[in-house]
């Protein structure tokens, strides 16, 4: 006799809601892992010169090169127009645009739980 599940019997897994969804989008991408990681080492507010410093050398030991000024000024000016802000709406960060400074956001408990489990990367 086979063991059927039917309708009524089935539960649907909890796969969080859009908190979470938001979240896992942040966190799908390396450059924003790298700020996160980077965030939960200070907590003062960090410039995006230092967040794309941060950047740049975890894709230079990555990729094993050495990146010129003019393509730090490249993934700063990435960090500005797409990251950021994705991440202060997300609730991930808090993001000053006119002083160009980030600090983590009252979320950092959730964001560091997650993080754990990308260490590796």
């Amino acid at each position: 006799m086979e063991n059927r599940v039917t309708g009524t019997e089935r539960s649907e897994p909890d796969v969080g809601g859009e908190r979470r969804d938001e979240l896992f989008e942040v966190l799908t991408d390396p450059y924003r892992r790298v700020m996160l990681h980077s965030l939960q080492r200070t907590e003062s507010p960090v410039t995006v010169a230092e967040l794309a410093a941060d950047v740049v050398a975890w894709s230079d030991q990555r990729q094993g090169t050495d990146r010129s000024d003019i393509e730090r000024s490249t993934v700063e000016v990435s960090l500005v127009h797409k990251h950021l802000p994705m991440m202060a709406d997300s609730g991930v960060v808090r993001y000053d645009e006119d002083r160009k400074t980030v600090t983590p956001s009252d979320r950092a408990d959730e964001v560091q739980s997650h993080l754990g489990s990308t260490a590796s990367d």
